[in-house]
């Protein structure tokens, strides 16, 4: 079942990258501002239909091969026939759904552990980019702005000239340009453009 579900992560990349082309500016500052899951949210809400019809594919086509639901079936049964009894949990007898089920559990979880490490270490922040969007996402300061307004982690907001501004902590408004970096295309979060199960 492991390798079942090995099969079937390994093929969801250009899903998350449709995902990521499609993402709007709102998404992005979402993403900016929000919780250290933020990216993977987004990503559960837009992609979760895709993957698992993905998955299911690879894995029905996987558990085929090696003949594995012959073996699933009758032992998940008697199992849930005991749990019954039990009061325990029962499984799904239906080995692809239960593989496809465990599989896009695990993407996102694998997910949501490296966004937490790219947000809050400096480490993994292994691109200008990233290091723009989150080198100061540890900070209060830390300020994105669109469409006009400054959106920042406190909640106050500013005019502004309508393009993507974070600004390094302790910058001030009133600071020498230099000192602030704008952004004028949508982040890319690039550091989820690969995923393993596990």
């Amino acid at each position: 079942m492991n390798r079942s579900a090995e099969d079937a992560a390994s093929g969801v990349k250009e899903i998350f990258k449709t995902a990521i082309t499609q993402m709007t500016i709102t998404d992005a500052l979402s993403i900016i501002l929000g919780n250290d899951d933020a990216a993977t949210q987004y990503m559960r809400k837009t992609t979760t239909a895709a993957i698992t019809s993905k998955v299911s594919s690879v894995v029905a086509k996987s558990n085929e091969k090696i003949k594995l639901a012959s073996y699933w079936t009758p032992l998940a049964t008697k199992y849930n026939a005991v749990m019954m009894l039990t009061g325990g949990s029962q499984v799904n007898t239906d080995l692809t759904q239960y593989v496809t089920e465990k599989a896009v559990a695990g993407i996102f979880k694998t997910m949501a552990k490296e966004e937490k490490v790219v947000r809050t270490k400096a480490s993994a922040q292994t691109s200008s980019l990233l290091r723009t969007v989150f080198g100061g996402s540890n900070s209060s300061s830390s300020t994105s702005t669109v469409s006009g307004s400054t959106a920042t982690k406190s909640g106050t907001s500013t005019s502004t000239s309508g393009k993507v501004t974070v600004k390094p902590s302790g910058s001030s408004s009133s600071g020498s340009s230099n000192k602030n970096r704008r952004i004028t295309k949508k982040p890319q979060i690039g550091a989820f453009s690969y995923f393993k199960y596990s």
